[in-house]
């Protein structure tokens, strides 16, 4: 299987006031298409950063970085810029949506950035708000929206570019057990049926339990052991042991 991710020996630095922080100290992670991956670990593991560098919005201090097959880790900005645009789908912890806007224009944005026709982007917007359950209240701005139903229009509109990848950053922070069960099922859905490549950060047991795969991240590093006794666990589990 072809991999989408590939990162080789990543580290990732950054100043705070007079003091260096090393985010990431040396990172070895490969993501195959179709996957499923959790990237779990407490606060200020290097979750995030990892995957700010996975989705292209970071540069990294060192290392390599690949994605679908290509080095992008030296890449000038207006080349990554496109590669987001076309091929990686964000869904934020805060929604991220438009107050100002409908769940509509909020899902028909990046469409308008990649220049499609009017008539494609009605029925695109049409057929993904219909896939998160939320064509009945296309109308509606964020604010009249539920936690849950504006996380599923973060997910609609990050599947709207049809993208090879879905980055989903602390994607429950905001909800309650129920609406975080209702999306990991959505996100789960899509990934089964539609071969979309998911990569989750987060610490809640919910979404680490959703993951086909748990990559645990601590101290700026992937604890190679933790990662693999949530494997074995998973593996238990399916095996009725």
């Amino acid at each position: 299987m072809s991999l989408i991710v590939k990162a080789e020996k990543v580290k990732k630095s950054f100043r705070l006031g007079k003091t260096e922080v090393r985010a990431l100290r040396g990172v070895d992670l490969e993501i195959a298409e179709n996957e499923f991956t959790v990237i779990a670990g407490p606060s200020g593991s290097g979750k995030t950063t990892l995957l700010n560098l996975v989705g292209l919005i970071d540069g990294l201090s060192s290392g390599n970085l690949f994605f679908d097959g290509n080095m992008v880790g030296r890449l000038p900005e207006r080349k990554l810029v496109d590669i987001r645009r076309r091929s990686i789908g964000f869904v934020f912890q805060n929604f991220n949506l438009v107050a100002t806007q409908s769940a509509y224009e909020n899902v028909e944005f990046p469409l308008l950035l990649m220049r499609v026709g009017a008539k494609k982007c009605r029925e695109m917007v049409e057929r993904y708000l219909k896939r998160v359950g939320l064509w009945e209240r296309r109308r509606h701005k964020p604010a009249q929206l539920s936690g849950g139903e504006q996380q599923r229009v973060a997910i609609a509109r990050a599947l709207i570019k049809q993208p090879k990848l879905i980055i989903a950053d602390e994607p429950s922070a905001n909800l309650d057990s129920q609406n975080t069960r209702e999306v990991m099922e959505l996100m789960e859905t899509l990934n089964r049926e539609q071969g979309i490549t998911f990569i989750v950060a987060s610490h809640d047991p919910i979404v680490i339990k959703a993951a086909r795969r748990v990559v645990q991240m601590r101290d700026g590093l992937i604890d190679d052991n933790v990662a693999e006794n949530n494997n074995g666990e998973e593996n238990d589990r399916k095996n009725g042991n």
